[in-house]
């Protein structure tokens, strides 16, 4: 009998007998068996390791690990989510639980390199990296129950057992080789001010009160003096701005942050003229397009500018060009403001080589030109007694 279809002694879902419990010769009446409830008494769906991938992930995970969480995950998370185990389906195909081997996930990184991208020929490693942690993450759920996932679905777990009838550990993904990352691809000033010079030929959005262009500039300005991400700008309302001691707060809450939980950020006044060029609606930067329709617009004011192909980055490159200017002024500056916890990741992530050796320079070399020397005594020979 194979691995994969051996079953666990127990897996038929039928609980143990329970205890002889010992009577009292002063109680008439025996206590009454007791037995744990089923999992359909228990508000839980039965599973088995024959259940299929998209029936645990439809009825196990999503409504047990993304939405009955005491902070549900964000609903682009759950969209994450859904992809990994979609292209998982269109790759490998809708196997049962029990079938699912190491064979299987090293097939699907190989498969998922090797697919078409948006931006590029194939899918980036950092992409199918996603996916990989995505369906690791809905395998360990699926798994028996340790320290690690004391949540997961089952006690014994769902994928069979091992040929020595122990439950067999959810199956994880090989190591994915990726590109580090860094802080190269930032806009540098003038290509900011030719985007900015280039929105007088957007077209879109329109909206009362307010051209195209001005929203545009008041958009970008905005993104690269508070360093926000585009998609928790596009959520920002009236009502998160708060005004203390002469200074402008967001209050940001949970829902919009990567984090999950909220942020408070400090607004420049460049960030707050932003804000105050664009008429007072409810939501800061209405939008009545999807975000795909955003990044086109955007794409074609860029060419517009004149920037290189290669030089045509999202928003997230405004997020980074903050972060080098602030470091240049304080490498703590930039990493309050990027609201990182590890000055690490600001540094390794967001910051150019030649920003960090500029900004090290500036510290070090007056400590070490302050440095004493020591002297050194020369006695002078003659060259004739």
């Amino acid at each position: 009998m194979s691995e994969t279809n051996r079953e666990c002694p127990w897996s038929s879902g039928r609980a143990p007998a329970a205890p002889r419990l010992r009577v009292f010769h002063g109680d008439p009446t025996p206590p009454a068996r007791s037995s744990p409830p089923s999992p359909e008494r228990a508000g839980r769906p039965r599973f088995t390791p024959d259940t299929l991938l998209s029936a645990f992930f439809r009825e196990w995970f999503v409504p047990h690990y993304c939405q009955s969480r005491r902070r549900p995950l964000k609903a682009a998370t759950q969209r994450e989510f859904a992809t990994a185990v979609a292209r998982w389906i269109v790759l490998i195909g809708d196997l049962p639980l029990r079938a699912i081997t190491l064979d299987h996930c090293r097939e699907f990184v190989e498969a998922d390199l090797a697919a078409p991208g948006r931006k590029q020929a194939t899918l980036s490693a950092y992409t199918v990296h996603k996916h990989a942690v995505a369906l690791e993450t809905i395998f360990r759920q699926g798994g028996p129950r340790t320290r690690e996932t004391p949540d997961a679905a089952t006690e014994e777990g769902l994928f069979g057992c091992d040929r020595y009838g122990r439950p067999r550990p959810a199956p994880w993904f090989p190591p994915i080789e990726r590109p580090p990352l860094s802080g190269e691809n930032a806009f540098e000033l003038h290509e900011i001010r030719a985007w900015l010079d280039a929105c007088e030929q957007a077209r879109q959005p329109v909206l009362p009160e307010c051209t195209p262009a001005q929203w545009w500039r008041a958009l970008i300005l905005f993104c690269y003096n508070s360093a926000m991400r585009i998609g928790a700008v596009l959520q920002l309302r009236r009502g998160m701005l708060r005004y203390a001691d002469g200074q402008t707060w967001l209050d940001i809450p949970g829902e919009i942050n990567k984090q999950g939980k909220p942020a408070e950020i400090c607004l420049s006044q460049h960030a707050v003229a932003a804000i105050e060029s664009l008429p007072t609606t409810d939501l800061i930067f209405p939008f009545p397009h999807g975000i795909r329709h955003l990044h086109t617009l955007r794409r074609e004011l860029l060419a517009a500018a004149g920037l290189p192909e290669g030089r045509r980055f999202g928003f997230h490159a405004l997020r980074k060009a903050n972060a080098n200017a602030l470091y240049q002024e304080s490498p703590e500056a930039a990493q309050a403001q990027l609201g990182h916890h590890y000055r690490a990741t600001t540094e390794g992530s967001y910051v150019r080589k030649q920003t960090k050796a500029a900004a090290k320079a500036r510290l070090v070399l007056p400590a070490l030109n302050r440095l004493p020397q020591p002297t050194v005594a020369c006695r002078q020979g003659r060259l004739f007694d």
